[in-house]
């Protein structure tokens, strides 16, 4: 352990004068590096209580050091993980990320799906575009479709002039589809044919437009139970050659959790995944 620093001045008149930079602001001192400032003649019982309050705080912070130091370990892409499903969580990014392929990722709200999906776009060819987020639950049924496929004038009333939406927005990126259960079963369709065909229509037209954009999607419902259903088609189910990467919450993380209880003072983010 670094040794902590303490300051001790003697209260002379010549040495204040010598020390006028030191003594003309305690905070200053503090500042420099020093612990506590005591002066001449010291205090008996006051020294005690000034050099247990610096040696607590040098161990404070070496255990901040060492934590820090262990946050970088565990991290990965923004996110925090020990335990083995998480490392396996972070292995199947590393794995599919350079691909083009579709991502399917599950789990409970709040448990950082868009993270994962953030991290898929930082490590994939397509890194240098955009990176495009939608909420399909925040979305009316009526718009959901003209918000991710556009139209053409004179679509619909009101439509004056076509309109590129959300594909075509994110084309050379990704576009981050969440609470994809939500969406109405034509809209499932028009984005099956997107994924498997790479073209799509836009709302009242009729050229198929090549699509570049990477979708990567996430839900919180139990897709299989909405296909039983019969909310959510199960042809759209297999559309995602990847769709195993399920987040949990913290709580749920077994190692990770551990450690993130133990670690909660970093700065990082509170959310663990694991692989279904």
């Amino acid at each position: 352990m670094t040794k902590p620093k303490l300051l001790i001045v003697e209260d002379d008149e010549d040495i204040r004068v010598q020390m006028k930079w030191a003594l003309a602001n305690d905070y200053e001192v503090l500042m420099a590096g020093a612990y506590d400032v005591l002066r001449k003649p010291v205090d008996m019982d006051e020294l005690p209580l000034v050099l247990q309050r610096c040696v607590y705080v040098a161990e404070l912070e070496q255990e901040y050091r060492a934590m820090q130091a262990g946050a970088r370990a565990g991290g990965f892409e923004d996110m925090l993980g020990v335990s083995p499903p998480m490392q396996a969580v972070f292995n199947v990014i590393r794995k599919v990320a350079p691909t083009s392929a579709p991502v399917l990722i599950l789990g409970e709200s709040g448990t950082g799906k868009e993270m994962v999906a953030q991290a898929l776009h930082r490590r994939s060819p397509q890194k240098s575009g955009p990176f495009v987020a939608i909420s399909c639950n925040t979305i009316p049924e009526s718009l959901i479709e003209r918000e991710l496929f556009g139209h053409e004038k004179g679509s619909f009333t009101g439509a004056q002039a076509q309109r590129k939406e959300h594909i075509e927005t994110a084309a050379g990126g990704t576009l981050f589809l969440d609470e994809i259960g939500e969406l109405p079963a034509p809209v499932q369709v028009k984005l099956l044919r997107l994924l498997q065909e790479k073209t799509f229509q836009r709302v009242g037209g009729r050229p198929e437009i090549q699509s570049d954009t990477r979708v990567v999607a996430a839900t919180n419902i139990d897709l299989q139970g909405s296909v039983s259903s019969g909310t959510f088609r199960e042809d759209s189910t297999f559309a995602w050659p990847w769709s195993s990467s399920r987040c949990l919450p913290c709580g749920s993380g077994g190692t990770t959790s551990a450690w993130w209880r133990e670690n909660s003072c970093a700065a990082v983010p509170s959310s663990t995944a694991s692989p279904a």
